[in-house]
């Protein structure tokens, strides 16, 4: 039997709700949450730089031998998740979906807007438009750490344009999806999870796997009155 656990890595809570979805989806596995506030934000930052303090931290997470880690930031994922390919253990990543023939909004952080793969998507998604959000998701982190909540009066002003779908392109932005919703109201509200958890549920199919209850470990005592909701 494979106890390793699943490494998930973010800057900060957007990966919270990857967490909360694996224990929910794989409740025999053990989930290992590792936050990076010390460089928080991660969406003002340049690939190299993201590159260099995931390589630190990545170093520091394979101490606790899983078996494979999960990047729970789009922006890492869009950024730097390639260069990880051929890391000692496999890597995953959180991507922004964007629904085909659709005319989509994906609101994302600056990093994001900025990578080459948001570019790509530009080219093969010819109704696409991109916003970064310029200081969202450390609004976010705050909130939920006990801060004022974001105020997203800002994105009224995009609501009057009629997209069919609008992407959240930054696990931050998850734990706004009902607020987002109420904005555009007539678009369908999207991210990048379930084809996520589709490459982790084919990957865990090849380790050896028995019934039995995993755990959740936060490194952050800043989350644990979050955490306790799963027991």
């Amino acid at each position: 039997m494979d106890n390793r656990c699943i490494a998930v890595y973010d800057s900060g809570a957007g990966g919270l709700d990857v967490v909360k979805r694996l224990s929910k989806e794989f409740p025999s596995e053990n989930v290992y949450f590792f936050t990076d506030r010390e460089n928080l934000p991660y969406g003002n930052k340049t690939p190299d730089e993201l590159y260099e303090i995931a390589s630190k931290n990545l170093y520091s997470i394979m101490t606790f031998c899983p078996k494979f880690i999960v990047f729970a930031c789009n922006t890492l994922s869009t950024s730097v998740l390639n260069r990880f390919s051929n890391y000692t253990v496999p890597v995953y990543g959180i991507l922004p979906f964007i629904p085909e023939n659709k005319k989509t909004l994906l609101i994302c952080t600056p990093a994001t807007a900025e990578s080459e793969y948001v570019d790509n998507l530009k080219k093969k998604h010819s109704q696409l438009e991109v916003y970064g959000a310029k200081g969202l998701a450390e609004q976010t982190e705050e909130w939920i750490r006990g801060g004022e909540k974001p105020n997203l009066s800002e994105f009224y002003k995009m609501a009057e344009r009629e997209y069919e779908a609008v992407s959240l392109g930054c696990t931050h932005y998850s734990h706004l999806k009902n607020e987002f919703g109420e904005i555009f109201a007539s678009s369908r509200i999207v991210d990048g999870t379930d084809r996520l958890f589709n490459e982790i549920k084919g990957a865990l199919t090849t380790y050896p796997h028995f019934p039995q209850k995993g755990c959740v470990y936060l490194k952050d005592e800043g989350y644990k009155s979050w955490i306790s909701s799963l027991n």
